[in-house]
């Protein structure tokens, strides 16, 4: 468990603060050491890199902060290189606004790896760190962590990449975060930004802004946009072993040249990946070019694996050929998710159905262009494909068949416009008269509490089809009361979780 240092309390719970009371009453441990940076150098006593070497010699679980006052830029030299962690550490900035770590393309920010066998956890928190570069075979242009837990919070990370275009050799993944998990470690990333990315190579490259083998995703509450890679223009998700989320975030604005403008899952059978209360709009599978494969799962490309996606929005994707939402040759289910204004060029402006059919509960499935769902080429005999679909709006089916009930099939759902429409992300408000609302199973099982914004599900006779109900308003998480505040205090401060120190630090 990491410890807890400096935060002032805050009267409201936020999400997993029920897990952290769990933990500060079953008792907690004081970190090892603090390392404090007193100056903007790169290199030498006072500076982030001499930090992070302290800690790195110190046993134990350390923590690194900022003295009051140190805002502005960190620009690491060729010759310094990239700063090396070896053991647990946790890295308070001051905050993404006030200081930023600027490699200028000279090498990666930070490589995060252990020489022990048992995974170390490792948080970088409030920083920016921008214009990294991992050259040649590599992995992770701003930070990369091989087999160990790492966390990226209140940060952004920007404009870094991996791999060269040199004598066509160079393979990038994770233009900005690289992450070797192997098995067991797990990388989590929380209230943060991802942008701007590259993922460089010939033909082969992977996540402009993420790419990550192995391992588990929590990714929340975050931005992933602007990414370019060969596969997976925002995120490259690979060989993952344990089942992972994405919740309450945007993946945005990025571009795969051939599979998975924002999102290419691969290599990851008997793996689930959730994607929960999310937006995927706006990325683009495929450059110019007709050879096979190319342009394929403009928001998501799905190679093999289970994806579901629920209380979401995969909205105003591209793909120069199939699957302009999304392209699923895995197992995919969309439930209470809105699938609109979706492009490929040749077929299946929603989704590309493969064999495995895509099954959908409580979906919106419309404005695709040239249509809705459309088989992948070269079937033959194997059509026509049937998806099962029950409670669910799809306008324009084509040649695809419909198992199940109760849907509404060649039907406008007469949606507004992506746009805030309150909560976290952009979503689409279904128009007065919509036929979706109202238009759900009456005694649908397990809905969510919320709909895609925060929102209060099920307003009036049932629940509305798609991502967003109309006529609710955001569920507050519960408060504390000054007496409550109070014994939290206690509990943390007696458990040696919390630590106090100067709110001057400006330890987010």
């Amino acid at each position: 468990m990491k410890a807890l240092s400096g935060r002032p309390l805050r009267p409201a719970l936020r999400p997993g603060f029920a897990f952290l009371l769990a933990v500060v009453l079953a008792g907690g441990a004081a970190r090892a050491a603090t390392f404090t940076v007193t100056n903007l150098n790169d290199s030498g006593p006072g500076s982030l890199r001499q930090a992070v070497l302290d800690a790195n010699a110190s046993a134990g679980a350390d923590d690194v902060v900022f003295a009051p006052g140190v805002t502005g830029t960190i620009a690491l030299t060729f010759a310094s290189g990239e700063i090396p962690i070896t053991d647990s550490l946790f890295i308070h900035g001051p905050g993404a606004a006030a200081l930023k770590v600027d490699a200028n393309f000279h090498c990666r920010i930070f490589h995060v790896e252990s020489p022990a066998a048992t995974p170390i956890d490792v948080t970088l928190s409030g920083l920016t760190l921008t214009r990294g570069f991992a050259a040649a075979i590599t992995i992770g242009g701003a930070v990369y962590s091989n087999g160990e837990n790492l966390t990226i919070r209140n940060s952004v990370i920007s404009d870094s990449t991996a791999g060269v275009f040199e004598d066509a050799s160079g393979i990038g993944c994770g233009g900005n975060v690289g992450f070797g998990g192997g098995s067991g470690a797990t990388l989590q990333i929380a209230d943060s930004t991802l942008t701007g990315g590259n993922a460089a190579g010939f033909g082969m490259s992977s996540g402009g802004n993420l790419c990550m083998i192995g391992g588990k995703l929590i990714l929340e509450r975050s931005t992933v946009s602007g990414g370019e890679a060969t596969n997976g223009g925002g995120l490259s998700l690979q060989a993952l072993t344990e089942d992972s989320t994405i919740s309450s975030s945007t993946i945005s604005g990025n571009q795969g040249d051939t599979t998975g403008g924002g999102i290419a899952l691969t290599g990851s059978p008997g793996v689930t990946v959730t994607i929960d209360s999310s937006t995927i709009s706006g990325n683009t599978a495929g450059l110019s070019g007709t050879g096979p494969g190319i342009g394929v799962g403009g928001g998501v490309y799905l190679a093999n694996g289970n994806l579901r996606i629920v209380n979401s929005t995969v909205s105003g994707n591209l793909a120069t050929r199939w699957g302009g939402g999304i392209s699923a040759q895995g197992s995919l289910l969309l439930r209470l998710t809105t699938v609109t204004g979706n492009t490929a060029n040749v077929d299946g402006g929603s989704i590309l159905v493969y064999p495995t059919p895509p099954e959908l509960d409580h979906a919106i499935v419309a404005n695709g262009t040239p249509e809705d769902l459309a088989p992948v080429p070269g079937l033959g005999s194997a059509l026509p494909l049937t998806v099962t679909a029950n409670y669910s709006l799809v306008e324009a089916p084509g040649s695809v068949l419909l198992a199940g009930a109760h849907n509404l099939v060649g039907v406008d759902p007469l949606l507004g416009p992506l746009a805030n429409n309150g909560g976290p992300t952009l979503t689409h408000l279904p128009l007065p008269g919509s036929p979706v609302i109202d238009a759900g199973d009456p005694a649908i099982p397990s809905p969510p509490p919320t709909d895609q914004r925060g929102f209060q599900r099920i307003i009036g006779a049932a629940v509305d089809l798609g991502a967003v109900e109309v006529g609710g308003a955001i569920v507050e998480a519960p408060t504390l009361s000054p007496w409550g505040i109070a014994v939290l205090s206690t509990l943390l401060l007696g458990a040696g979780v919390w630590r106090l120190r100067r709110p001057a630090s400006g330890i987010p």
